[in-house]
């Protein structure tokens, strides 16, 4: 087992963000009023009645009545046909006199309306008939209608640049994030080997095919293929890795154009600042939006011995967004998601790589496939943390073992490092810390222990080059 160099940040919760549809700000339109009655009947009381009376009306809803008086002579015919044309007469006169009544009550009974428009004018409705000033039981009605007409807000007027709607920003962005699945061989055992698959996100940051990603989203994969929110799929060549920064740089060759993301500024940006994050969660949700907030700007957060310092957001991420922007809402990407702290109590904490520390290090994995200044002691570590591990190797104290060393033969396999420069480690990770203010080329301390007795050795470090690098210069 080499400690060092298996020493990436090993997030088993990968990250995402909330495919999300684009919204509508704008309020749509709201009408609101009082209560308006309607009277589309008519209603006869004893007023009706009355009013019929003084008029001269006969009603056959009143209560008069004439009788005839009876007589037994012999023109009764004569008078009974006299009689019954009268009542036709009456009848008919009364008929009017119901519709002239109808007229006038409603003309006095019927509601005032008017009409306020929000913008201030008041307009009466000029098709109401007047009412008399004496009429009783007149009613005034305000009714207040509320419209917006002003016309919806542009989902794509907006550019990087611009501050935009988180909308316009997701639209403007979205395709320039892609998935990532790797494929791993692994030994089970002497007998057998199986494939390891495994998925997370990338941002595509030149038009050449240049995607950036997480170093542990594609650690020790034997296959990367990346796929365009398209459907498009392109496999992808490793440009280099970096371990201490959880940052990667994939080629693909494309046979179409692609969307590049504009990086901004980590500098820039502000406590409580909004962002959206897009991503690839749980490996089979590409495109996804959630949004959030900057919840801090410089939180150090150490990961599998790896200190970083890291932006926090309290946006979603979920396993599979590892390696996928933040997006301020100038449309700018200000950071690479790379990790979640998870828990049964935990919720709204996720971390990026600031994209100043991101640009950097991708120039030099594009220039030559590492990152240059980094340290090498050239010793492969091995850490005994309990008595059953202490029993398979043979040794007797727990505390880190060197298993080889490459480039100094004053330190042996089988050795246990005690101290570093007087700092006293039992750990790779305390070896690495204590060797963290070292640069290339310096001379340091060590003091091993070998057959029970202390040794003081010399250890010239040298500039970490992984195995394999492709030097890759693009204009």
């Amino acid at each position: 087992m080499n400690d060092f160099e298996n020493n990436s940040i090993n997030n088993s919760q990968d990250e995402i963000k909330e495919n999300s549809a684009p919204q509508n700000n704008e309020a749509p339109a709201t009408y609101s009023s009082t209560y308006i009655p309607s009277n589309n009947g008519y209603t006869h009381t004893t007023e009706n009645v009355r009013y019929m009376q003084q008029n001269n009306m006969y009603s056959p809803y009143s209560d008069a009545r004439r009788e005839q008086p009876k007589k037994n002579n012999s023109k009764a015919g004569i008078i009974a046909i006299a009689v019954c044309a009268f009542v036709v007469v009456a009848l008919t006169f009364s008929g009017i006199g119901f519709l002239v009544a109808t007229s006038h009550m409603a003309g006095n009974d019927a509601p005032n309306f008017i009409i306020e428009d929000t913008n201030g004018g008041t307009e009466p409705e000029t098709n109401h008939p007047q009412t008399d000033a004496n009429t009783e039981n007149k009613q005034d009605i305000t009714a207040t209608i509320n419209k917006n007409d002003s016309e919806p807000a542009k989902e794509n007027s907006g550019k990087v640049g611009e501050l935009m709607t988180k909308s316009q920003v997701a639209k403007l962005v979205r395709d320039s994030v892609v998935e990532i699945t790797t494929e791993q061989v692994v030994n089970g055992n002497s007998f057998y080997q199986y494939v390891q698959s495994g998925a997370g996100s990338g941002v595509i940051i030149a038009k050449e095919g240049i995607v950036i990603t997480n170093n542990h989203v594609i650690n020790s994969a034997n296959k990367v293929i990346v796929r365009l929110t398209n459907g498009n799929e392109y496999e992808a060549e490793i440009l280099g890795s970096d371990a201490s920064s959880d940052i990667a740089i994939l080629k693909i060759n494309p046979n179409e154009e692609l969307t590049t993301a504009t990086l901004g500024s980590s500098a820039n940006l502000s406590l409580a600042e909004e962002i959206i994050v897009i991503g690839n969660p749980l490996g089979e949700l590409g495109g996804t939006v959630t949004n959030g907030i900057i919840s801090a700007l410089a939180r150090e957060i150490t990961i599998d011995g790896e200190n970083m310092t890291l932006i926090q957001t309290n946006a979603a991420v979920n396993p599979g967004n590892s390696g996928g922007g933040m997006f301020n809402l100038y449309g700018e990407l200000v950071g690479i998601i790379n990790a979640k702290s998870s828990g049964s109590d935990v919720e709204g904490l996720g971390f990026a790589i600031p994209i100043d520390t991101a640009y950097n290090i991708s120039l030099q994995l594009m220039d030559y496939g590492y990152v240059k200044g980094r340290i090498d002691h050239g010793l492969e570590l091995i850490d005994i943390r309990d008595l059953f591990t202490a029993a398979s190797y043979r040794v007797n104290s727990l505390g880190v073992y060197v298993a080889e060393s490459k480039y100094s033969d004053d330190i042996k396999s089988g050795d246990r490092i005690a101290s570093i420069n007087g700092t006293e480690v039992s750990t790779s990770a305390g070896v690495k810390a204590a060797l963290s203010g070292c640069a290339v080329g310096d001379v340091v301390d060590v003091t091993v222990v070998r057959g029970g007795r202390l040794i003081d050795v010399k250890l010239t470090l040298r500039e970490y080059v992984p195995e394999g690098v492709n030097e890759v210069t693009f204009d």
